[in-house]
């Protein structure tokens, strides 16, 4: 099926790049891709109007080629496969999570696509390593569990057995509590990344320590044209929506619960700029009294100094 996607401008820096978005019968991994490609390659808007899904596929595939140039260990039969998942990313595109770590998957060629076109992939499917059977789970994929019986795991007691069943029905979004606890970190602040979670890539940007998706839905931004960013949270049970500077859109579905949510994060933000002020100032007297300790105490050997050499004429 081929569909056509709309484009958004959208301001990085003073250049205007061209976003698309995903309409109803769109690729959600496609656009994600073509759209953190755009950013990472600053490819700038162009002419208006939609493009056609073959023309994201091709421009996709042309930084391909340049990026598989540069890699030197990588086979013509690996590129080849890169190359199908891309053209066929419908039904072939399929990302498999590790429980290890955020940025652990299994490296098959829907993740050399995009580690290829040097893009950073995560996840939030992630095993908390304090839990009891982490040694014994913490290397598998969802595909991988599903194949294993819980005798081959060496799991120990009810409690293991309870979380390995937890992980797989976690798997539905994609998604653990330690995992989205866990993700924040991975990213620097103001970085942009692609995030598989609940069957989907999404561009996912951290700003003041909020992770945020970048929306793409086309309805969304028909209705609300102000939408840039979605607050990404653990419970997927309502969507709250930002502008481009980050402040609640007027007039969303949840637009109480959003001014309630900005509303603690501006508490938040001014009570943690407070105490670094006070951890500032704090220390700027910390040092003020140990220079003013040295100065007193070279004075006290310059002082013991003059009194030995008078003491010698």
């Amino acid at each position: 099926m081929s569909s056509l996607y709309e484009k958004r401008p959208l301001d990085a820096n003073g250049n205007l790049l061209g976003m698309v978005l995903q309409g109803t019968h769109g690729s959600a991994d496609l656009v994600a891709i073509y759209n953190m490609v755009t950013l990472k390659y600053s490819s700038v808007y162009g002419q208006q109007g939609p493009v056609t899904e073959g023309s994201l596929k091709s421009i996709i595939n042309e930084m391909l080629d340049q990026c598989i140039r540069r890699v030197q260990d990588i086979s013509a039969a690996q590129a080849m496969q890169v190359k199908h998942v891309l053209y066929n990313i419908r039904t072939d595109f399929s990302l498999q999570p590790l429980l290890s770590d955020n940025m652990d998957f299994v490296t098959n060629p829907s993740y050399l696509l995009c580690r290829i076109l040097g893009l950073t992939v995560l996840h939030a499917w992630v095993l908390d390593p304090q839990v009891s059977g982490y040694d014994s789970l913490n290397r598998f994929s969802h595909e991988e569990l599903l194949k294993k019986h819980t005798c081959d795991l060496q799991l120990q007691g009810q409690n293991d057995q309870v979380i390995y069943e937890g992980l797989l029905d976690d798997y539905k979004n994609q998604l653990t509590s330690y995992g989205f606890k866990s993700l924040p970190a991975e990213l620097t602040d103001d970085a942009i990344a692609l995030l598989f979670c609940r069957n989907r890539l999404n561009i996912i940007h951290k700003h003041c320590g909020v992770v945020y998706i970048y929306v793409t839905d086309e309805d969304v931004c028909k209705q609300m044209p102000g939408a840039v960013w979605m607050l990404f949270e653990e419970c997927h049970e309502r969507n709250i929506y930002f502008t481009e500077k980050y402040i609640p859109v007027k007039g969303q579905p949840c637009e109480k619960e959003a001014r309630q949510w900005y509303m603690r994060f501006l508490l938040q933000t001014q009570m943690k700029d407070e105490s670094q002020m006070e951890d500032e100032t704090r220390m700027k007297n910390k040092n003020a009294a140990r220079n003013k300790i040295k100065k007193e105490k070279r004075k006290l050997r310059q002082s013991s100094q003059q009194g030995l050499h008078g003491n010698a004429i």
